[in-house]
């Protein structure tokens, strides 16, 4: 732990991104690679390379849940 005179930055705390997918990965893509490497959230990555945003579990499921019935 830094002393009271150090600024503990975010880098220093921050975690590395292991797994990433791109943008236009399906959702059950994205919801195996969570389950299969145990991951909180996932970074996707736009057709330039960039990252373009992370998508959780939770957020995954509720797009699921929104298709209907009929349509899954």
């Amino acid at each position: 732990m830094p002393g009271p005179d150090r600024i503990l930055t975010v880098a220093q705390v921050m975690r590395p991104i292991r797994h990433t997918l791109p943008t236009s990965a399906s959702v059950l893509q994205a919801l195996a690679l969570i389950w299969e490497n145990r991951l909180d959230a996932l970074v996707l990555i736009s057709p330039g390379g960039e990252v373009a945003g992370i998508v959780s579990e939770f957020e995954l499921w509720q797009q699921i849940a929104a298709v209907p019935e009929s349509e899954r």
